[in-house]
């Protein structure tokens, strides 16, 4: 599977979204000119990615506090096609802490290895 510029942008965990048609890299301050360069030279790529993951359902926490993650969600959150860690889906969704512990005791009460 190819990984996508976006895909290789947030594992550095740089965070790029449209705002008002636009893309916006951040945060500002701790991106190297050399990524903001790269950046600026696919925007045509960077939009049409963003675009695309807009159109698709996102992750979601449910009533119970649990991590439902749809197949038509975007690439990276697909921990079971090489996305990103449930882990860092959770961060990235904003979870609290209550929910990062149940998730962490869960992996480790079954054995399963850390991404």
């Amino acid at each position: 599977m190819k990984v996508s510029y976006l895909a290789h942008l947030r594992k550095r965990r740089i965070m790029i979204r449209l705002i008002n048609g636009q893309p916006r890299i951040g945060p500002a301050d701790k991106v190297p000119q050399s990524i903001l360069k790269k950046a600026r030279h696919n925007r045509a790529k960077i939009i049409a990615e963003l675009n695309e993951e807009a159109n698709l359902r996102w992750p979601y926490f449910n009533n119970c506090g649990d991590l439902v993650i749809p197949h038509d969600c975007p690439p990276r959150f697909r921990y079971w096609q090489d996305g990103q860690s449930l882990m860092d889906t959770l961060v990235e969704l904003g979870a609290g802490e209550e929910i990062l512990n149940r998730y962490d005791t869960y992996r480790i009460s079954k054995g399963v290895n850390q991404q």
